[in-house]
């Protein structure tokens, strides 16, 4: 059964309890790792009730192996080329607001402008410059779909990657920075390089996949 509307108060007190698990959507609460349905009624209340003592390692999908390292390997190659730099990453535990209704994700990649960094109740990224999300069969569709019209509509953004965890694979989205209008491209070659002009960095295939494929 779907809950009944969540205010945002009680969603990010939730999340300051046992950490980040959880997205919202038009007031529903989703897992992160598992975000085609809203958390079930029942189940939802447990977790709102403060008197509750809930065991952080049962809540959830967890992400597969290959994801973590997919994540891992973005990082540990971002992380070093922004060095020096006016930007910085984060992973798996930045919210962000999109800008459409009140709905606050959680990608798995954020990169940001270190001093332009603008948050809403000094926890919601409202402006993020790339977005990379890795795709898991339970939440593709969603990526794909939901999230890929909400973070093109995100004013600042510049790039969105979708990383396939099952074949060597990312879909490239970019924006155009004299229309505003958005392309994607699909790199497969493990030699490719993807180039975030907006940053000023590259990176290639090769990195990202290395120990998973």
């Amino acid at each position: 059964m779907v809950t009944t509307s969540v205010a945002v108060k009680d969603y990010l007190d939730l999340c300051e309890r046992v950490g980040m698990f959880f997205e919202y959507v038009e007031g529903q609460v989703y897992w992160k790792n598992a975000n085609e349905h809203p958390i079930e009624e029942e189940l939802l209340d447990k977790l709102l009730d403060t008197n509750t003592e809930i065991d952080t390692k049962f809540l959830g999908e967890m992400p597969t192996l290959a994801h973590r390292r997919l994540v891992s390997n973005l990082h540990g190659t971002i992380f070093p080329l922004l060095k020096k730099t006016s930007f910085e990453i984060f992973n798996q535990d930045t919210y962000i607001w999109t800008g459409i209704e009140e709905n606050y994700r959680i990608p798995d990649v954020v990169i940001t402008h270190k001093e332009k960094s603008k948050y809403l109740e000094s926890k919601l990224l409202t402006n993020p410059i790339v977005l990379v999300e890795v795709l898991s069969p339970s939440t593709q569709k969603i990526d794909k779909d939901d999230k890929l019209e909400e973070y093109l509509s995100i004013e600042n953004l510049t790039d969105y990657l979708l990383v396939s965890q099952d074949k060597m694979q990312v879909w490239h989205y970019k924006r155009n920075q004299t229309d505003s209008s958005w392309t994607y491209k699909i790199i497969k070659n493990k030699a490719e390089i993807i180039n975030f002009d907006s940053i000023r960095i590259e990176v290639s295939l090769k990195d990202i996949y290395e120990g998973v494929l």
